[in-house]
Formats: structure tokens, C-alpha cells, sequence
């Protein structure tokens, strides 16, 4: 040691100078991050031990992907946020819970919409289908009335050969024209079963039966509960859902045999009886047009 008085070497271990005597101040010890006080540097928080919640979120996180799983997803998501929170051990689990948590209640809740929205669509497309089997019943009646108004007011007779689609009943369908430009009849569109997006075929789909009538005024007879109601009961013949069928009745001594009454009923998706309405005064009353 140096003694800063005068200059001279002395053992460290001295505490006066052995040549001027002077007194040497005692040497402070030098400061490291030892012996730093508490909470003067920078400091580092270790994860806190345990995996059992990011364990937790996983495992819940990989179950709310699988059906019937619903009650999962939630518990995933909050178990991975508490384990992410504390910042403990297994930190990728953790994440993974959460991510997958996410997942699961994002398809439970797409699912849980389309439980709700599938069976509405699916009875508005039979709604719209019905009423499209209706728009065509019309056609076939228009069809009809034109048809009788250039035959001295009769109807198609049994000897009409519908299962031709060159039979001069196809010419008064829209689009038809029964005379053309040069004599030759044009035939017209036949609609489209809506049910079966294919035209209405005779003998698949479509049928006319000039004399399943019995009674004159039998056509008119559309509640359920009528005596003598010809539909009740009645199915479509060749079992295609949107089927169009047209009855006739035939008097046994009219001069043509030709029918005198026509009523078109058609099916929707039902085919053992045609499409009917709930009337509150009436109860089941069938959908049928007739002269």
C-alpha cells in the first residue's frame, strides 16, 4: 500500500505509514451486482412452476373440435388465458388450448346457426315448389279451356294419345300453336316439375283420366269431409312427388265420348294425397281446379 502523504510502500494489512506516520483511511469494499441493493437492477421473473392449466387448456381445446364437445371451447380458451396470464410452465400448450378452444366454439356456433337455418330453408323450398306445382296446374287448365274453345267446347276424349309429344293437345301449351305458319302445328313447352327439375312426362308424372269421375259435379267436391269427395285418399300414380293429374267425367250418353268436367289436382312432396289446405270452417280442403 502507497501512502498517499508522503509516498511510501507499506503492507497492505498496515493502518499507519511506517515512515511518517501517517493514518490510512480504510478502503470502502468495491460495489458489484452482488451486493447491489434489492431492486436496484434489472430483474428477471422465472415462470411459475406447474402445467396442470396449460395442460387443462389443451386437452379442452383439442375436445371442443370433436362433435358434442360444445361445453369445451369456452373452458379451453379461459384455462390458456389464466395459464398465459401467470406465465407458467408449457407455455405452447397453453396457446395451443386457446387457438383450438377458438376454433371449436367458432364451428360449434356455425353449427348451432345452420340447426336453426336448415329446417326454415328446407320448408320454404317446399313452399316455393308447391306453389310452383300450382302455377303449372294452371297451365294444363288454360291448356284445356283453349283446347275445348277450337273443339266445339269438348275436352280431350280417351282416344287422345298424351304419351305422344306431337299430340295435338301439346300444340295449345304456351309457346303451341295448333295451325302454324304453314298448316303444321307447333307444339308448345311442357312445364317443369320443380320437384324433379325434368319436364312433366305422360305416364311418369303427369296422367289424364277422361272418365275416373263417376258423377257430374263430382270436379267441385273439395273438402275432405264431403260425401263423395273424389281426392281423399287418392294417390299419385306413379309415386314422383310433383305429380299433375287430370280427371275427367264422361256422361254414358253423350253423343262424343269426350268429357263433359275436368278437375286438376296435383302432389307435392306428400305423393298419398293431393295437396290440400287447413281451412278453420272446412278443415282439409284440396287444391283442384275445375270447369
Amino acid at each position: 500500500m502507497r501512502c498517499p502523504a508522503c509516498g511510501s510502500n507499506n503492507p497492505d494489512v498496515a493502518r499507519f505509514c511506517s515512515a511518517c506516520g501517517a493514518r490510512f483511511e480504510a478502503v470502502k469494499p468495491k460495489e458489484t451486482e452482488a451486493t447491489l441493493p434489492a431492486g436496484s437492477g434489472p430483474r428477471t421473473e422465472a415462470p411459475v412452476k406447474g402445467k396442470g392449466l396449460s395442460v387443462a387448456s389443451l386437452v379442452l381445446g383439442v375436445l371442443s373440435i370433436f362433435p358434442f364437445s360444445f361445453l369445451t371451447g369456452i373452458p379451453a380458451i379461459i384455462t390458456g388465458a389464466i395459464a398465459l396470464a401467470q406465465r407458467r410452465l408449457g407455455r405452447g400448450m397453453a396457446i395451443a388450448g386457446v387457438v383450438l378452444g377458438s376454433i371449436g366454439s367458432v364451428l360449434i356456433g356455425a353449427g348451432i346457426i345452420l340447426a336453426l337455418i336448415i329446417p326454415s330453408f328446407v320448408v320454404y323450398q317446399d313452399r316455393a315448389r308447391r306453389t310452383s306445382v300450382k302455377n303449372n296446374m294452371h297451365v294444363f287448365q288454360t291448356t284445356l279451356e283453349v283446347y275445348s274453345i277450337d273443339h266445339n267446347g269438348n275436352y280431350p276424349g280417351s282416344d287422345a294419345d298424351w304419351s305422344d309429344p306431337e299430340d295435338i293437345f301439346y300444340a295449345y301449351l304456351p309457346g303451341g300453336d295448333p295451325i302454324g305458319a304453314d298448316g303444321s302445328p307447333i307444339f308448345g313447352q311442357v312445364p317443369l316439375n320443380p320437384y324433379t327439375g325434368e319436364r312433366y312426362e305422360y305416364g311418369k308424372d303427369l296422367f289424364y283420366f277422361p272418365a275416373r269421375l263417376t258423377e257430374s259435379g263430382m270436379n267441385s267436391i273439395i273438402q275432405a269431409d264431403q260425401e263423395g269427395c273424389p281426392f281423399d285418399g287418392l294417390e299419385a300414380p306413379g309415386g314422383v312427388q310433383g305429380t299433375i293429374v287430370i280427371l275427367g267425367y264422361t256422361p254414358e250418353d253423350a253423343p262424343l265420348p269426350v268429357p263433359q268436367e275436368y278437375t286438376v289436382i296435383g302432389y307435392g312432396r306428400d305423393v298419398s294425397a293431393p295437396m290440400s289446405d287447413n281451412d278453420p270452417s272446412h278443415g282439409k280442403v284440396y287444391f283442384a281446379l275445375h270447369n
